[in-house]
């Protein structure tokens, strides 16, 4: 077994291996950032949290610490999900299984106290990472909401929906899933949620959404 792992390793590319060693130092920093916070957090710290060297750690990020920062941000928002439904023919006859597929996508995200803590993190450090927030934006929620966005106007085109705003529109029914969802978590009012709460919440939003936009012209 130890011959097959030690083989296994060798027959992996350079490239492979040094993706591998990227996504433990972003793990390993996630962490130190999360205890120390960015003021707290050095080099030297994520190296010996990801068990690399630090030249390791310089040549995967030769501008250091603010560097590592923001390739944890990006790596945090690669979790985000992102489903094609403009191209689901499920979710196009069904505006209420898209829809619900899509809300309890993003609440399940929330669901864990790390990224709610991290997400707190993130948040702190804009004043001094100005341009963050666009890193947050794009890394993150970018191609989920664009993604809505091209689902909504696909079952406009449909006849399935009635919206004017379809941008709007989407930023509603994201609203409605993280306001009783995310927000009072970030602020502390909530520390978690059961599965049962948050179905309850996306069943809600999905409900008032079709109300607000749905038609009589598909079965919902």
């Amino acid at each position: 077994m130890a011959k097959e792992i030690i083989s296994s390793k060798r027959s992996r590319t350079p490239a492979a291996l040094g993706m591998e060693n990227r996504a433990t130092i972003l793990d390993a920093a996630t962490q130190v950032f999360l205890a120390k916070r960015y003021s707290g957090t050095s080099m030297e710290l994520i190296a010996e949290a990801a068990g690399v060297a630090r030249r390791t750690l310089y040549n995967q990020f030769p501008d250091g610490k603010e560097a590592i920062f923001r390739a944890v941000v990006e790596h945090f928002w690669s979790k985000f999900p992102v489903m094609a439904l403009a191209t689901d023919e499920i979710a196009l006859r069904d505006p209420r299984f898209g829809l619900t597929k899509t809300g309890n996508a993003i609440a399940d995200f929330w669901k864990t106290k790390a990224v709610i803590a991290f997400l707190r993190l993130a948040i702190s450090e804009i004043p001094q990472f100005p341009d963050l927030a666009e890193t947050f934006f794009e890394a993150g929620k970018l191609p989920l909401m664009e993604e809505f966005v091209s689902y909504l106007q696909a079952l406009s085109g449909h006849g399935c929906l009635a919206i004017s705003d379809v941008e709007l529109a989407m930023r509603q029914f994201f609203g409605l899933v993280n306001e009783p969802l995310l927000w009072v978590k970030v602020l502390g009012i909530e520390t978690s949620t059961t599965p049962r709460s948050r179905r309850k919440v996306v069943d809600s939003a999905v409900e008032m959404f079709l109300k607000t936009y749905g038609t009589a012209k598909c079965q919902m």
